[in-house]
C-alpha cells in the first residue's frame, strides 16, 4: 500500500505514521506471536488510554511476542481504505491487521461499537466469530464494557473480565505455545486452559434464547463453566505501570505521564458501575508510585503528572504524596493533576498542595441537586461539604468550577432537578466573593443504569421526560453567568439499549454500520434516524432496549459475568436507595457484604516514607542556566523521511524540543516570563515532502563537539528525524544565507508530462486560500535539471511551492501530485 497517497488527503495524516520515539519495533520472522491492540477511537483519545499503554508494555516485554497499536481511521482516512480497497493497518509495522495471530480490542464505552464492526469490515474479516477459520485472528477484547458487552459478544472469540495484568503475560505465552506447535488458536484444549482460570469469557460457550417477552434464558454448553469470575489483581505494587511511554507527535487528549495510584472504590455510590466492578480498593505504594513517575518524567520530557485513581482523595496519605511530589519536581516545572476530587474529602492540608499546581479551574461531582438525592444515590457528601469546598478553592485562587450533575436518576422529581439549579447558583455567589471574573460551568449528563449496580434493573427515563429536564434547568439558569451543558438524551438512550441489551442486537449493529454509523460518541458523527432505521430492520426499537424495567427474578442478559458481587447486595442496595437509606463506606464503618472480599482481600498499604529521588533521566535547568547568555550556535542538518514527512510544522517542532531538551544539550533559553529553548528553524517543509536537508539553529551557553552533539540528539530524537551533520560557530540567519533549494520527484516520469505546458513561456497558476485567489507565476526562479526523473530547483526569490510545479507540469491536482511523492536534496547557502 502506498499510504504516503493517502496521508497527503487527509486532516491529520499524524494519526497513522507511527514512528514516535518509545514505539516499539521488532523486526517479524514468522517465529513469533504478533497481537494488534486496537482501540475503536482516533489515535489521540486512544493515545490518552493508560490500559492500552500497560498492555503494549507487556506485551513487547515478551521476547518472542510482538504487540503494535491500531486506532479507528477518521472519516477521511478510512473514504480512502474503503475506495482502494486497502485494510486497517498497525502504526509501528503497516501490517494489515489480518496477518496478525490476535487482535485484542479494547472496550470502554457502548458508543464505540459501530467502530469495532467497521475495524472488522476494513480488516475483510467475517463479522461474527463463529463463521471465522482457524487462520484468522483470534479476535478478544477487554475493558470495562465487556461485563455487560452481550450485544457484541457473538463479534468475539474471547471477551476478558476484570484485572489483566497478571493473566495477560500468561495468556500470550499459551498463544505462542499453540502457534509454535502448529495449533490453532481457536483449538478446545486452549479454550479448556482458559476455562480454568478467572477472567476468560468464551461467548460461544453460552446459547442465548429468548421469549415473546424479549426475557433471556441462557443456556451453558459445559456443565462444568456456568459462569465467568472477574479476574483480580490483589497487590497493585505487583500490576506494571508505564515507565517508558510513546511520545505522540500530535496533541492528545492528555499530554501527560499517567500512573494509577489506587484501584477500585468502596463509596458505594449506586449508579456507578466503575465504582462497583473494580471493587476491591487497592492502593499503590508511595515509593512505587514515585518511582514511576521519575521513570514516565525522565523518559519523555513531559511536564506534567496525572495521580489517577476514581477518587484521588481517598488514597490514604495523599497529602504527603502530593508535598513529596511536589518538593521533589516544582523546581523542575513539572505539574500534578488530580482527575477525581470528592467534595468533603479535601483537607485544610490537601488544598495547600493542590494549590501549588496553579490550576485554573477545580471539578467536582456533586451528581445531584437535593439531599433526598444524593442520599438516594449513597453519594455521601451534603451541600454544606460543597459549600464548603468552593469557599475553599476560590479563596485559594482557583478562577473556575466545574460541576458535574445527572438528571433522570431513579425517584427523582421535578424539585430534585430545579436543586441542580439552586445549588449551581449558590456556587455561582460564592464565586462572585472572590472575584467578579471567576467561572462556574455546570455540565448535566443523562442517567444510564449500568449492569451491576444497584440500579440494574431500573429502566432509563424517556428522551421527552430528560429533554423537558433540560428546559427546565436552562430556564432556571439562564438569568445568572454559568455556562451550562447538556448531554444529547439520543445517545444516551442508544447507550443504555447497549449497555442493558443482549444479543439481539449484535445484528442490528451489524446493519447499522452498514448505514453508514461510526464515531457514535462523537456529536458531529451521531445520526439517529440511522440507528432507528437499523432497529426497526429486524422489528425493534430503542425504546423497548433502554427503558425495559428488569424484574429481580429475571435472568439477565450478563448473568453469565460474575463481578464477585452478591446479587441480594446489589438487590438490597435498591431497596435502600427506594426509602432513602445511606450505605457507609465499608472502609469507615461495618463490612455491607457486596461479596467481593470474601475474607480474602485485605487493603494494604505501607506507612507513608519519603523516598530518596533516584537518578534523574530529566535534569531540570538551573537558574543560573536560564540566564546566561549563548556563547555559539550549533547549526544541524536533519532528514525528515518516511512516514515522518507528514509531520506539520508545529508537531516537527514539537518533537524536536522534546528531542533537544532530553539530549541534555548545554542549550540557551529565552529570557522573560516563559523561558523556552532558544532555537530557530528554516522555511516550514510543505506536508509531506521528504528531505534530506533540513536545517536549524539551537543557541548554547558552552562549547561542544558537533559530533558529540549529533550522538546524544540522535539518542533521543525519533528515527525519522535524524541528524545528519552540524557544526558550531556563528551563522546568519538561515533565510538570509540560502539562494536555491534543490527537489526530486523520482516517479514523476515522461508519461506524467505535459509538454505544451513546459514549453510554454509563462506558467500561470491560480492558487486558492482562505485569503482568496492569486495568481502565481511558477516559472519565475524555477530550472530545471532533468524531466526523467523530475529534478529541479527554486531560488529564494520564487514564490512558487514545489508541489504546485509537479501539479502544473503534469496537468493534475495538487492532491494527484503529492500522490507521487517529492525530496528535498539540498539548500544551497545553508552550509553543514
Amino acid at each position: 500500500m502506498k499510504l504516503h497517497t493517502f496521508l497527503s488527503r487527509v486532516q491529520k495524516p499524524t494519526r497513522y505514521t507511527g514512528g514516535e520515539l518509545g514505539a516499539i519495533h521488532k523486526p517479524y520472522t514468522g517465529k513469533q506471536l504478533r497481537i494488534a491492540l486496537f482501540f475503536p477511537d482516533v489515535y489521540e483519545v486512544g493515545m490518552s488510554h493508560l490500559g492500552l499503554k500497560i498492555l503494549y508494555a507487556i506485551g513487547n516485554a515478551l521476547p518472542n511476542v510482538i504487540a503494535e497499536r491500531c486506532y479507528s481511521p477518521w472519516h477521511d482516512m478510512e473514504k480512502f481504505l474503503v475506495l482502494e480497497n486497502e485494510e486497517i493497518r498497525s502504526l509501528e509495522s503497516q501490517t494489515p491487521l489480518s496477518e496478525f495471530d490476535v487482535i485484542a480490542v479494547t472496550l470502554q464505552y457502548e458508543m464505540s461499537y459501530s467502530n469495532i464492526v467497521q475495524m472488522l469490515r476494513l480488516c475483510n474479516l467475517p463479522l461474527y466469530a463463529k463463521d471465522r477459520t482457524a487462520k484468522m485472528p483470534l479476535v478478544i477484547a477487554g475493558g470495562p464494557v465487556c461485563f455487560s458487552a452481550e450485544p457484541v459478544a457473538p463479534f468475539f472469540d474471547l471477551m476478558f473480565i476484570g484485572d489483566a495484568e497478571e493473566a495477560f503475560p500468561e495468556m500470550l505465552e499459551q498463544l505462542l505455545a499453540a502457534k509454535q506447535s502448529g495449533t490453532s488458536l481457536r483449538d478446545p484444549s486452549l479454550q479448556r486452559w482458559m476455562k480454568q482460570h478467572d477472567g476468560y469469557y468464551l461467548p460461544h460457550e453460552f446459547s442465548h434464547t429468548f421469549d415473546t417477552n424479549g426475557s433471556t434464558t441462557i443456556t451453558p454448553l459445559d456443565p462444568s463453566y456456568t459462569a465467568v469470575t472477574k479476574a483480580v489483581v490483589t497487590n497493585l505494587n505487583d500490576a506494571p505501570g508505564v515507565e517508558s511511554p510513546i511520545i505522540p507527535f500530535m496533541d492528545t487528549i492528555h499530554n501527560r505521564a499517567v500512573v494509577e495510584i489506587s484501584r477500585g472504590c468502596t463509596r458505594g455510590c449506586r449508579f456507578c458501575q466503575a465504582g462497583m466492578i473494580y471493587r476491591p480498593v487497592r492502593d499503590r505504594a508511595p515509593e512505587n508510585i514515585m518511582q514511576l513517575a521519575r521513570c514516565a518524567l525522565g523518559n519523555t520530557g513531559l511536564s506534567e503528572v496525572g495521580l489517577m485513581s476514581l477518587s484521588a482523595t481517598d488514597y490514604q496519605g495523599i497529602d504527603s504524596l502530593l508535598s513529596d511530589f511536589l518538593r521533589e519536581y516544582a523546581p523542575q516545572g513539572v505539574s500534578v493533576s488530580l482527575p477525581s476530587l470528592r467534595a468533603g474529602t479535601l483537607s485544610d492540608e490537601l488544598i495547600a498542595e493542590v494549590k501549588k499546581i496553579r490550576k485554573s479551574s477545580f471539578t467536582i461531582a456533586p451528581e445531584a441537586g437535593t439531599q433526598r438525592m444524593r442520599d438516594i444515590i449513597n453519594k455521601g457528601i451534603s451541600e454544606e461539604d460543597m459549600l464548603e469546598t468552593a469557599h475553599r478553592v476560590f479563596s485559594a485562587g482557583w478562577k473556575g468550577m466545574k460541576l458535574y450533575f445527572m438528571i433522570g436518576l431513579p425517584f427523582e422529581t421535578e424539585q430534585d432537578v430545579l436543586g441542580i439549579a439552586d445549588l449551581s447558583i449558590k456556587i455561582r455567589h460564592i464565586a462572585n466573593q472572590y472575584g467578579r471574573n471567576n467561572r462556574v460551568t455546570v455540565s448535566v449528563s443523562c442517567f444510564v443504569p449500568k449492569a451491576h449496580t444497584p440500579f440494574q434493573w431500573y429502566p432509563m427515563e424517556s428522551v421527552a421526560s430528560l429533554q423537558a429536564k433540560q428546559k427546565l434547568l436552562q430556564h432556571k439558569l439562564s438569568s445568572y453567568t454559568i455556562q451550562y451543558k447538556f448531554h444529547n438524551p439520543h445517545v444516551s438512550q442508544l447507550e443504555a439499549a447497549f449497555s442493558r441489551g443482549d444479543r439481539r442486537l449484535a445484528p442490528v449493529l451489524a446493519k447499522a454500520v452498514e448505514l453508514g454509523c461510526r464515531f457514535d460518541g462523537w456529536d458531529e458523527s451521531f445520526i439517529y434516524a440511522r440507528w432507528v432505521e437499523a432497529f426497526a430492520a429486524f422489528g425493534y426499537t430503542i425504546e423497548a432496549f433502554a427503558h425495559r424495567e428488569y424484574r429481580r427474578d429475571e435472568t439477565l442478559p450478563w448473568d453469565t459475568i460474575n463481578a464477585r458481587l452478591a446479587k441480594d447486595f446489589l438487590w438490597d442496595e435498591w431497596e435502600r436507595a427506594a426509602r432513602g437509606a445511606i450505605t457507609e463506606d465499608c472502609r469507615l464503618a461495618a463490612c455491607s457484604q457486596c461479596g467481593v472480599c470474601e475474607g480474602e482481600i485485605e487493603l494494604k498499604l505501607a506507612p507513608w516514607k519519603a523516598v530518596a529521588p533516584a537518578q534523574q533521566l530529566l535534569t531540570a535547568p538551573t537558574a543560573d542556566q536560564l540566564s546566561a547568555q549563548p556563547v555559539t550556535t550549533l547549526r544541524i542538518r536533519y532528514q525528515k523521511a518516511g512516514l515522518l514527512r507528514f509531520l506539520g510544522h508545529l508537531e516537527t517542532v514539537k518533537a524536536i524540543t522534546s528531542g533537544v531538551i532530553r539530549s541534555g544539550l548545554p542549550v540557551a533559553y529565552t529570557q522573560g516570563f516563559n523561558q523556552r529553548v532558544k532555537m530557530s528553524y528554516g522555511d516550514a517543509l510543505g506536508l509531506g515532502i521528504e528531505s534530506f536537508a533540513e536545517y536549524m539553529d539551537i543557541s548554547l551557553i558552552q562549547e561542544i563537539n558537533p559530533l558529540e552533539a549529533i550522538e546524544k540528539l540522535n539518542r533521543t530524537l525519533p528515527p525519522g528525524l535524524h541528524v545528519l551533520a552540524a557544526r558550531t560557530g556563528k551563522f546568519e540567519k538561515l533565510s538570509a544565507t540560502v539562494t536555491t533549494t534543490r527537489y526530486e520527484c523520482r516517479e514523476f516520469q515522461q508519461r506524467h508530462l505535459d509538454r505544451s505546458r513546459f514549453e510554454s513561456p509563462e506558467w500561470k497558476w491560480v492558487r486558492r486560500s482562505n485569503k482568496g485567489i492569486k495568481e502565481v507565476d511558477l516559472r519565475h526562479g524555477f530550472t530545471h535539471e532533468s524531466l526523467e526523473p523530475l529534478r529541479f530547483t527554486l531560488e529564494q526569490v520564487s514564490s512558487a511551492r514545489p508541489y504546485e510545479i509537479i501539479a502544473y507540469l503534469g496537468n493534475m491536482s495538487i492532491e494527484d501530485a503529492c500522490g507521487l511523492g517529492l525530496t528535498k536534496v539540498e539548500m544551497v547557502g545553508a552550509g553543514c
